[in-house]
């Protein structure tokens, strides 16, 4: 069975890594994935997008696309560190 994960970057950034969260969340799917599951898991940019965002904010004039790009590059950080810690 393959299942599909939205997992918000709040949640494993709210403003300090959530190394306990990240530690119980990979067991949780290294053993279901043992068992023959599949996961694909996405995630968000969290407290770091948001904070970035408002700093280029009050700092400049700053497009939508500029926001958007700051986003998706606290996005990667997310996903690298879930992709590095399986």
């Amino acid at each position: 069975m393959n299942y599909v994960i939205s997992l918000g970057g709040s949640i494993i950034n709210s403003g300090k890594i959530n190394i306990k969260f990240l530690k119980a969340f990979r067991d949780l799917i290294l053993s279901f994935s043992k068992k023959g599951h599949r996961f694909f898991i996405v995630t968000g940019g969290g407290k770091p997008a948001r904070d970035a965002q408002a700093a280029a904010k009050s700092v400049a004039k700053i497009t939508p696309e500029d926001l958007d790009r700051i986003g998706i590059a606290a996005t990667k950080i997310n996903a690298e560190l879930l992709r590095a810690i399986f």
